[in-house]
């Protein structure tokens, strides 16, 4: 009977011994699990924080193009972007408490050649590295930003065009003659006239680098072909604005367009809006196309190797 108590007592322990066991086995192996998850979560928080600071980059880079695409060159490219880019070298961006990203060694290398025609993309070598809750992650790569088009103006061809280097001043007895070539003013034009209902007539297109002026309201002219120029400066006075007239496309290179804003109408007549007492800008197409590179933000690539 004693016996029978005994082995009865020691199988109690045993059991007892057991789940004892189990249960610290299963806690040991909760802490671990939960220390794993929690391990995973902080590196996937770090690892978001690092790409934040790629993204940041990518955008900064290219507001930097598009506010100084008309000054860009492939002289000056490399400059702008490393002292823009020198602001935030090795600077560390806080996200929240405990959650901080920091970008580091950024390169700039352009591919130009000679002009904005040949400058193929411009590339930035980075590091970000992303930091949260004492753990970090840091990525490597480069941003890459290709030239998506070029607005320049029409290259000049002797055969092409008639070439006036200064400005040709164009004066009352112009306006009796109808200019037959196709110019190309190398520092744009003014039509200095003196009498009222003058028209300076442009019988084919006009390439003008500068600006075209004129210096008395209620004169005209006229361009029978498309039209590509930097600005367009018409005279003013008491409600009496000259005309400008481009039966074709008419394109301007500079920064804003030009006031009064170009109104579009086809088919066109020159002779009948002159007839009309049409003031202002008209054209058949009109196209405002500032001089630079066109950067596309879609268009701009990240190389990137998570480390």
């Amino acid at each position: 009977m004693r016996n029978q108590k005994g082995s009865s007592l020691v199988v109690v322990l045993l059991i007892i011994a057991s789940f004892s066991i189990i249960g610290i086995t299963l806690m040991a192996l909760n802490t671990t699990t939960t220390k794993q998850v929690t391990k995973t979560g902080e590196d996937i928080q770090a690892t978001n924080v690092a790409e934040m600071g790629v993204v940041h980059l990518k955008e900064l880079v290219f507001q930097t193009l598009i506010a100084n695409k008309t000054s860009l060159k492939p002289s000056n490219i490399q400059t702008i972007l490393e002292t823009k880019l020198a602001a935030i070298n090795n600077q560390t961006f806080k996200v929240r408490d405990g959650i901080s990203y920091t970008l580091s060694d950024l390169i700039v290398t352009p591919t130009p050649l000679n002009d904005f025609a040949n400058i193929d993309k411009v590339s930035i070598a980075f590091k970000s590295t992303g930091s949260a809750l004492n753990e970090m992650f840091q990525i490597e790569g480069t941003i890459e930003a290709p030239v998506a088009a070029i607005n320049e103006f029409p290259e000049y061809e002797s055969g092409e065009y008639k070439y006036v280097e200064t400005d040709p001043a164009y004066t009352h007895q112009d306006a009796n003659t109808i200019q037959s070539d196709q110019y190309y003013f190398a520092n744009g034009f003014t039509f200095k006239s003196t009498n009222e209902k003058d028209v300076l007539t442009f019988s084919k297109g006009i390439v003008s680098l500068g600006a075209i002026v004129t210096t008395n309201a209620g004169t005209y002219f006229t361009i029978n072909e498309d039209a590509h120029v930097y600005d367009i400066q018409l005279h003013q006075d008491d409600g009496k604005n000259a005309l400008m007239c481009v039966k074709g496309k008419l394109y301007v290179y500079g920064p804003d367009d030009p006031d009064p804003m170009p109104k579009v109408k086809k088919p066109l007549d020159c002779a009948s809006e002159i007839a009309n007492g049409t003031s202002g800008i008209i054209a058949e197409e009109y196209y405002h196309t500032p001089l630079g590179a066109i950067w596309d933000r879609n268009e701009i690539i990240i190389n990137a190797t998570y480390k």
